[in-house]
C-alpha cells in the first residue's frame, strides 16, 4: 500500500529520498484529490480500503505507470477508470519513477458533474485512454504547486480538478483538437483486444491491419503512440504477464506454462521471463506445486 506523508507537507516532486510520496486531499464536494510521486519499481494499490464504487481519472505528470496487469499510461496520457472493490494495482516499471495526479468520485458524482456514462468495468481493456492536453497540463501543474490541506487549499484543487472534468467532457464530445491526437482510437482499441485473445497465435501484421481496417504503417504507428510499445513488444509483455500469473496460481510445471502463453521452447521463455522480471520462473512458482 502507498504510504502517505502529512497533509501539510510542501510542494512535492519525484525525489530519490522516498520511495513514495503521497499526498491525499478530500475537497469540498467529496471528490478525493491525490498527488503522488513514486520511485521506480514500486508496487502498490489505489484506494484499497474504499467501500464504495468510484471512478479514477489518472493524469500520469511525468514518467510512466502500470496499470493491473497490463495496461500502461505514460507521461502526457491520462486514463479513466472505474476502481474495483479492494482498489487498483499500479506499479512504476524499472527505471522509470511516475509523478501523478488522482482524481476520485463516486460513480453517481462523477455523472452527475459530467453527464457522461461511467466506464463499463473495472479492467484494464476498459480503460478509456486520452492525451493530456496543454489546458489540462496547466491544471495538473497548478495542482503540484499547491497542496495545502487548508480550506484555501482545498478550495483552490476543487476549482482546477472541476476544470480538468469539464476539459475530460470537451474532449469526449469528439472536439476536433483532441480527437486528432488517436484519430485511429477505436481501430487500435481492436487491434489490442483481438492480439490479447489471440496473444498465444497472434495475427500477423498484415492480417491484423485487415481485420481492423487500418494500413500497415498507421497501425504501427498509432499503436506504438497509444500504448507505448510495438505490436509484438505488447505481445511479448502479456504473454509473459499471464504466465506470471499462472505461475503464481501454481498447478503447472515451468515448462506446461512456456507452450500455454505461446513458447514453443521453455528455455527461451525462460530467459525472456528473467529479463523482465528479474527471476527465474520456479522461484515465482507456489512452493506446494512441487512440480519441475
Amino acid at each position: 500500500m502507498f504510504s502517505q506523508c502529512p497533509s501539510d507537507a510542501p510542494p512535492v516532486g519525484p525525489s530519490p529520498a522516498d520511495p513514495v510520496t503521497l499526498t491525499s486531499t478530500l475537497l469540498v464536494s467529496g471528490i478525493q484529490l491525490l498527488t503522488a510521486s513514486l520511485e521506480a519499481d514500486r508496487v502498490g494499490s489505489l484506494f484499497p480500503d474504499t467501500g464504495s464504487s468510484l471512478i479514477g481519472c489518472l493524469f500520469v505528470y511525468a514518467g510512466r505507470l502500470g496499470i493491473g496487469p497490463d495496461g500502461y499510461l505514460s507521461a502526457g496520457q491520462y486514463g479513466v477508470l472505474r476502481l474495483p472493490f479492494g482498489g487498483l494495482t499500479l506499479h512504476t516499471p524499472e527505471a522509470s519513477p511516475c509523478q501523478l495526479v488522482v482524481v476520485g468520485l463516486e460513480v453517481a458524482l462523477f455523472r452527475s458533474l459530467t453527464g457522461l456514462p461511467e466506464p463499463a468495468g473495472a479492467q484494464t481493456e476498459d480503460l478509456t485512454l486520452c492525451p493530456i492536453t496543454p489546458a489540462m497540463q496547466q491544471r495538473l501543474a497548478a495542482l503540484w504547486q499547491n497542496q495545502s490541506a487548508d480550506t484555501a487549499g482545498r478550495l483552490f484543487g476543487e476549482a482546477h480538478v472541476l476544470e480538468l472534468l469539464a476539459l475530460h467532457v470537451t474532449a469526449c464530445r469528439q472536439d476536433p483538437e483532441a480527437d486528432s491526437a488517436f484519430p485511429d482510437y477505436e481501430k487500435l482499441i481492436e487491434a489490442r483486444r483481438l492480439l490479447k485473445t489471440r496473444y498465444t497465435a497472434p495475427p500477423t501484421l498484415t492480417e491484423l491491419s485487415r481485420l481492423v481496417g487500418l494500413n500497415e504503417f498507421k497501425l504501427k504507428r498509432g499503436f506504438k503512440r497509444l500504448f507505448q510499445n510495438t505490436v509484438y513488444g505488447w505481445v511479448l509483455d502479456y504473454r509473459l504477464q499471464q504466465a506470471h500469473e499462472l505461475l503464481r496460481s501454481g498447478g503447472h510445471s515451468v515448462s506446461e506454462v512456456a507452450y500455454r502463453v505461446g513458447y514453443q521452447h521453455p528455455a527461451h521463455f525462460t530467459t525472456a521471463f528473467r529479463k523482465k522480471f528479474g527471476l527465474a520462473p520456479r522461484e515465482v512458482r507456489e512452493p506446494a506445486t512441487g512440480r519441475d
